[in-house]
């Protein structure tokens, strides 16, 4: 295969809408069908998973980052790292990495081929499994893939809940949960227990779990569930320490303190994750906290784009690709915490999935104007139906259906001392990179994988 080709085929097993992941809205049993198909796929290429240990992390909020920590402070310790993580930005290829550079299109070719060879096998062979998803493949792919690569670690980030999740095929040195809010409640349930159960379906027997602040609520589930399973548990404010003093991170643990520690990521939820990430990476492997050096060289090296990332000085632009009310809620914490007194004018696009009305009210202390738009994605919902939305909350919107017209409206709007961010989904974080050209995307590939 070459490139486009391996696009292709990538594309014609997608699901749910484009999406790239399986089918959410097709029940428990085809999910758990999920599970076995990816389990027999992965054995079909000679358990790559089970040739380098594992850090799994699961959660609403942060679980990408709290990935991009780990992966930065094992890499400035020496280590070869490999990462997966969906969803992506710009190019499929961000979903695999290796010791920070992202698959080359060359490589992406030959794995696909390696595994479209072994699905071949498994679908003939094992027929009524059903058929491979892109989402069940691409995880093979990046597991296998870390394989090849000679990884010392691999950080495997959960897809969309937890326990049917296809990467929870893999057992982990580590796993991880991080804060868990309402999301998805028509697939993973209507009350925090029920989310939460969901995310601690990554726990496995014996192996110890790192747990962010939670609900008491969701931290009641996880923590029976890891005691049904004898997984030790390691709970941020008992086990580790996240703070911020005047200004100042402070990380502290089972490896001592670490003191004044710059982080690469803004926002002061930025350090609750960094503080899970360096409990994971002491569970692993305690040696590296020998000496901090590496450890703050990490921390301060950590890039995440699309998170409370900064793409435009003047007037100042901000995109963060929250998408639930409570990670809408950080946002505007985070906003009003750097930008005091600052007019916001905010470029929004959702998922037509999504908590709309939790988004807009989590916006309302930014007091801001809104422009409704809409991305390119399948999956995105009318800006017509935001505009309407947000005036019967009582906010200030305008309705720009497209995204190019609606970051130019914002610029045109911006005067001295106003604050333009873009959020809702990753797709409108993604657009509005490209509108700035802080990324360019393949031609071809944008027309195979939107085909």
């Amino acid at each position: 295969m070459d490139y486009q080709s391996a696009l292709e085929y990538f594309r014609d097993r997608s699901d749910y809408d484009r999406g790239f992941i399986s089918n959410p809205f097709a029940g428990d049993d085809a999910a758990a069908a999920g599970l076995t198909k990816t389990r027999r796929l992965l054995d079909e290429l000679g358990s790559p998973d089970r040739a380098y240990p594992i850090i799994h992390v699961a959660g609403t909020k942060g679980k990408g980052s709290t990935c991009a920590f780990i992966e930065s402070v094992a890499r400035a310790c020496g280590n070869a790292t490999g990462l997966f993580t969906t969803p992506h930005l710009h190019t499929v290829r961000e979903r695999i990495q290796i010791s920070g550079a992202v698959i080359s299109e060359e490589d992406w070719a030959s794995v696909t081929e390696s595994v479209a060879t072994a699905v071949a096998t498994v679908e003939r062979e094992e027929p009524d499994l059903g058929r491979i998803t892109a989402f069940e493949f691409n995880t093979a792919m990046a597991l296998l893939h870390l394989a090849q690569s000679d990884v010392d670690l691999g950080i495997v980030e959960v897809g969309l809940g937890g326990r049917l999740d296809a990467t929870n095929v893999v057992m982990p040195a580590v796993t991880v949960i991080t804060p868990v809010s309402f999301d998805h409640q028509a697939i993973l349930g209507d009350s925090l227990a029920e989310i939460s159960i969901e995310k601690a379906g990554i726990i496995k027997p014996g192996v110890p779990v790192v747990v962010s602040p939670q609900e008491a609520e969701a931290m009641d589930s996880i923590g029976e569930v890891a005691a049904d399973r004898n997984a030790p548990v390691y709970r941020s404010g008992s086990e580790w320490h996240a703070g911020i003093h005047e200004g100042a991170i402070t990380l502290s643990g089972p490896w001592g303190t670490i003191r004044e520690a710059n982080i690469g990521l803004a926002g002061q939820h930025q350090a609750m994750n960094a503080g899970a990430a360096l409990m994971a990476l002491w569970l692993w492997q305690p040696e590296l906290f020998g000496s901090t050096e590496r450890i703050r060289e990490g921390l301060e090296g950590v890039r995440w784009p699309g998170r409370f990332e900064t793409v435009r000085k003047t007037p100042p632009v901000i995109v963060d690709g929250a998408h639930n009310g409570a990670s809408m809620e950080t946002l505007a914490a985070s906003l009003l915490d750097r930008y005091a007194g600052a007019r916001f004018v905010v470029v929004f696009g959702s998922y037509v999935d999504k908590d709309l009305p939790a988004m807009l009210a989590a916006l309302s202390p930014l007091d801001p104007d809104i422009i409704a738009t809409r991305s390119s994605s399948p999956r995105a919902r009318p800006s017509s139906d935001i505009d309407a939305a947000g005036k019967e909350t009582g906010l200030r919107t305008i309705d720009r259906p497209d995204f190019s017209s609606a970051m130019s409206t914002a610029l045109e709007m911006a005067e001295h001392n106003t604050v333009i961010v873009a959020t809702g989904s990753l797709s409108i974080v993604a657009e509005a990179r490209e509108h700035l050209g802080l990324a360019e995307v393949s031609n071809v590939e944008r027309a195979i994988l939107s085909g």
